[in-house]
């Protein structure tokens, strides 16, 4: 059904809230579509000039400018992934992370989440891939070994549930010397080389996501230039994750790494914090500038959701308060946008 003027539009069925709707350029036109609600049109586009008194050009305005929408993870929601899949849907959501740490966590939960992606018409967005004693970066050759198997299946379950990414984390664990680093660096290498192949049989892609950094020690991926030249330098179909606490915390100003990561960002774990601890707060919560982040994410192209990773801590309230944020941020980055 497609909702005209101001109406306000709740559906029941999947609890995903309301949708505001208003008039413009002189006609009824849709403000803030869901992807359901575009998928919808396109498909009505060649039947009729006019579809419920929204016009032909305005739908295909719509489609071709791409409107981002609010994502989040599963992390803390829910007692299971199933169980924090519905909450998600009902706080507004419609994409989401998996979690898969640890692995069995998600693949006790997976046949559930199958029939909720089906009957809930959600989208899983991406698949955070297993990190807990897990290191694909590890010159230990069993670690290394072990790591890789648990990120194959990962990939495998992230094909199941026709996610677009498998978040991988570069790294677990920081070295005091730059010549085990750099081993590790080594191993890194090799193993991305390997799971690249797996991918791409399985259709998905991975990205690397910036990790914490440890005071006195080095870790790889602890800011977006490193990443950058590792993938770029050894010619890597890898993309980026920016976590935009993890850079507040490593002392990086996130809107100057957004920019760095532009041309292989393709997903983002956004979360604020005080720059001492990750915290995982909802944005606006903590002390990044996100305005700064709004400025330099609206010079990115083909970003279609913007992931939120904070801690819900298990509180509907939280959860309400990561879409209002979500929503709020995706409509000013695309405000600025088309200005």
């Amino acid at each position: 059904m497609i909702i005209e003027g101001d109406e306000l539009l709740m559906n029941p069925s999947s609890m995903r809230g309301a949708v505001s709707r208003s008039r413009a350029w002189g006609m009824t036109a849709v403000m803030n579509p869901s992807v359901a609600d575009i998928k919808r049109y396109k498909s009505q586009y060649d039947a009729t000039d006019e579809v419920n008194g929204v016009q032909k050009q305005v739908i295909m305005d719509l489609w071709r400018e791409g409107l981002m929408r609010p994502g989040i993870s599963l992390w803390t929601i829910g007692t299971t992934q199933d169980e924090g899949l519905i909450s998600a849907i009902r706080a507004g959501f419609e994409d989401v992370e998996l979690w898969a740490d640890p692995l069995n966590y998600l693949l006790d939960s997976l046949d559930d989440i199958l029939k909720s992606v089906r009957d809930q018409e959600v989208s899983v967005w991406s698949v955070h891939a297993p990190f807990t004693g897990v290191d694909i970066s590890s010159p230990d050759a069993i670690i290394r070994s072990k790591s890789l198997d648990m990120m194959k299946v990962t990939l495998e379950i992230a094909s199941k549930v026709e996610a677009h990414y498998v978040v991988v984390h570069p790294s677990e664990k920081a070295y005091d010397d730059k010549k085990m680093y750099r081993e590790a660096v080594r191993s890194l290498i090799r193993s991305l080389e390997e799971l690249v192949k797996q991918a791409e049989r399985y259709g998905v892609r991975l990205v690397l996501e910036n990790m914490l950094s440890k005071p006195g020690k080095f870790r790889i991926g602890t800011s977006i230039k490193e990443l950058k030249s590792l993938i770029e330098e050894n010619g890597l179909d890898v993309g980026i994750c920016l976590d935009t606490g993890h850079s507040h915390h490593n002392g990086l100003r996130v809107d100057e790494e957004v920019i760095e990561a532009n041309g292989l960002l393709r997903t983002l774990h956004v979360n604020d914090n005080h720059g001492t601890m990750d915290e995982h707060l909802v944005p606006g919560e903590g002390t990044i500038d996100w305005n700064r982040f709004i400025s330099s994410l609206s010079r990115v192209d083909d970003l279609e959701v913007l992931l939120l990773e904070v801690n819900t801590m298990n509180s509907e309230e939280i959860l309400k308060r990561a879409y209002q944020a979500g929503m709020s941020l995706c409509r000013r980055i695309m405000s600025m946008k088309s200005s």
